[in-house]
C-alpha cells in the first residue's frame, strides 16, 4: 500500500525567515518571540512521532473500532427485540462511535486515505434519499445489500438520521432499524480495517505504526520530515473543519447571516460535542503528554517556547468558549443569545489565529511544507 506522491517541498515562509530559524537552531539561541537569552529545550523528532503513533493514533483507531463494533451490537439487539431501553442504548452507542470518530479528525492520513476508508466510515448523507430508501420496502435490509449503494446512503451519518429522527421507538420501523444496523456494520468494518492497517499491516506490508516510527524509502513515509508533515497538516485540516465548516457558518462570516440551526442540522444535534471532540484530538497531537510534549515540544526546542506554550492554551481557551455557549447549538437564536454567539465568535477567532500560527511560524520553525488539502473538510 503506497501513498500518493507528495508535492515538491517549498519553504513555508520567506527564505530569510527560514535561514534565520536555521541559524538560531544551530547556534542554540532563543527565538524572536520575546524570550531573549532563554535556552531552548531538547526534543527528538523520532520520539515525538513515536509518541503520537503509540499514545494517540493507534489508541484512537482502536477506540473507533471498538465503539463502532458496539454500535453494531446495540442496533442488532434493538432490531431483534425492540424496547425503550434498547432504543436508548443504540442511540448512546452511536454517540460513543461518533465521538471516537470526531477525535480522529487530526490524524486521518496514511491507510485511511490510501485504502479509501473515510467515506465508508462517515460521509455527508442525503437524508431525503435515506428516508425514501428506508420506506420503499418492508423487507429488512442487510449490510451486503447496502454495500452496493452510494456513500451518501451509508456511514455513521446515516445511522444518526435513522436512530434520531424518530422521536419515539414506535416511529422506528423494522426496515429502518435493519437499515441502521446494516450501516453500522459497514462503518465498523471500515473502522476495523483502519485499525488493522495501523496495528497489523495489510497486503503483506508492515503496520503503518511501524512505518511512521521507522520511515524509509520503501514505506509510506520516507523520512521523519514527511511524518511530521502529516501530523502538522492533519492538525491544520482539522482546524479548518472547525473554523471554516462549523464555527464559520454558525456565527456568519464573509457577509453571511449566522445559521446555528442550519449548521447543527444533524438529527442528534451533536455539533458542539463534535467540535470539542475534534479539538481534543488536535490537542493530543499538539501537546502530547508530559513525556513527549507533541508538536509543541519541537516548537519550543526550535527556539519559540512562548509559541509552544500558546498552542495548547489557545485550544483550551477555544474549547472553553464553545462549551460556555451551550448545547445544542441549533437552539441558539442569534438575535437573543448574543453572549453565546459571542463566545462562538471568540472560539472562531482563537482557532483561526492558531491555524495561521501553525501554518506559518510553526511550519517554518520545523521546516515543514503546508499542504493540508488531504485532511481539509473531513469533518
Amino acid at each position: 500500500m503506497q501513498s500518493s506522491a507528495r508535492p515538491v517541498r517549498v519553504p513555508a515562509t520567506a527564505l530569510l525567515t527560514a535561514l534565520c530559524v536555521a541559524a538560531m537552531i544551530l547556534a542554540g539561541c532563543s527565538s524572536g518571540d520575546g524570550d531573549g537569552g532563554t535556552e531552548t529545550t531538547s526534543a527528538d523528532r523520532s520520539e515525538v512521532i513515536a509518541a503520537a503513533v503509540d499514545d494517540v493514533i493507534v489508541p484512537g483507531y482502536e477506540e473507533l473500532a471498538a465503539a463502532t463494533a458496539e454500535l453494531v451490537t446495540a442496533t442488532e439487539t434493538l432490531c431483534a427485540a425492540p424496547d425503550e431501553q434498547k432504543f436508548t442504548d443504540a442511540r448512546d452507542a452511536w454517540i460513543a462511535a461518533q465521538s471516537a470518530w470526531a477525535r480522529t479528525a487530526a490524524y486521518r492520513f496514511g491507510p485511511i486515505k490510501d485504502l479509501r476508508l473515510l467515506a465508508r466510515i462517515a460521509y455527508a448523507v442525503d437524508t431525503d434519499k435515506i428516508a425514501r430508501f428506508a420506506a420503499e420496502s418492508s423487507e429488512p435490509l442487510t449490510a451486503d445489500e447496502l454495500h452496493g449503494k452510494g456513500a451518501d446512503l451509508r456511514g455513521l451519518n446515516a445511522v444518526q438520521y435513522l436512530l434520531f429522527t424518530p422521536t419515539t421507538l414506535a416511529e422506528l420501523s423494522p426496515r429502518a432499524c435493519s437499515y441502521a444496523a446494516a450501516a453500522a456494520t459497514l462503518s465498523a468494518a471500515a473502522a476495523d480495517e483502519t485499525r488493522a492497517a495501523w496495528v497489523d499491516g495489510v497486503d503483506g506490508e508492515s503496520p503503518a505504526a511501524v512505518q511512521m516510527k521507522e520511515p524509509g524509502e520503501d514505506g509510506m513515509w520516507s523520512d521523519s520530515t514527511e511524518a511530521l508533515e502529516d501530523l502538522l497538516n492533519g492538525v491544520l485540516g482539522a482546524l479548518t473543519t472547525v473554523v471554516d465548516m462549523q464555527l464559520g457558518p454558525v456565527i456568519g462570516v464573509d457577509g453571511e447571516a449566522p445559521d446555528p440551526q442550519g449548521t447543527d442540522s444533524g438529527a442528534a444535534h451533536r455539533l458542539s460535542s463534535d467540535m470539542l471532540d475534534e479539538l481534543d484530538g488536535i490537542e493530543a497531537i499538539v501537546a502530547g503528554d508530559a513525556a513527549d510534549g507533541g508538536l509543541a515540544a519541537l516548537v519550543s526546542a526550535a527556539g519559540a517556547p512562548r509559541t509552544a506554550e500558546s498552542m495548547p492554551s489557545t485550544l483550551a481557551e477555544a474549547s472553553g468558549a464553545i462549551s460556555s455557549a451551550g448545547s445544542p447549538i441549533s437552539d441558539l437564536n442569534p438575535a437573543v443569545d448574543t453572549v453565546a454567539m459571542d463566545e462562538l465568535g471568540r472560539a472562531h477567532e482563537l482557532l483561526g489565529g492558531l491555524r495561521t500560527t501553525m501554518s506559518t511560524e510553526v511550519a517554518s520553525l520545523l521546516g515543514l511544507t503546508v499542504s493540508f488539502s488531504d485532511a481539509d473538510g473531513d469533518g
